[in-house]
C-alpha cells in the first residue's frame, strides 16, 4: 500500500486540470471521492506540458473524459517522474555511477 500511496502522491503532483479546455470546473463535476480515475498513456513516451485526458468512472457505472494537463515542464522531471520521484532518481544514478 505505501508504494501505491507513494505512486499516487507522484501522480498527483504533476497532473493539472484543464479547465479552461472543457469550459467547466472542478465543481461542475460534482466529485464525490468515489469515482476511479484512469489516465491513459502516463506509462508511456511522456512529454512536458503535454495535453492528457483522464477517465473518470462513477460508481453508478457513468464515465466521462476529463481534460488535463501534465504539469511535468522539463526533460528531466519527465526523468524524476519515471523513476518515482526525485530521490530515487538521484540514488540510481548514485548507484549507477
Amino acid at each position: 500500500m505505501l508504494a501505491h500511496d507513494r505512486l499516487l502522491d507522484t501522480v498527483e503532483n504533476f497532473i493539472l486540470f484543464d479547465e479552461s479546455k472543457a469550459g467547466k470546473t472542478r465543481k461542475d463535476y460534482g466529485f464525490t471521492g468515489r469515482e476511479v480515475v484512469d489516465i491513459p498513456g502516463l506509462s508511456g513516451n511522456l512529454k512536458p506540458r503535454q495535453q492528457m485526458e483522464a477517465i473518470v468512472h462513477r460508481s453508478d457505472g457513468s464515465s466521462f473524459k476529463l481534460p488535463l494537463y501534465l504539469m511535468i515542464l522539463t526533460a528531466d522531471e519527465v526523468a524524476y517522474y519515471k523513476n518515482g520521484g526525485i530521490l530515487p532518481y538521484v540514488l540510481r544514478n548514485l548507484l549507477a555511477a
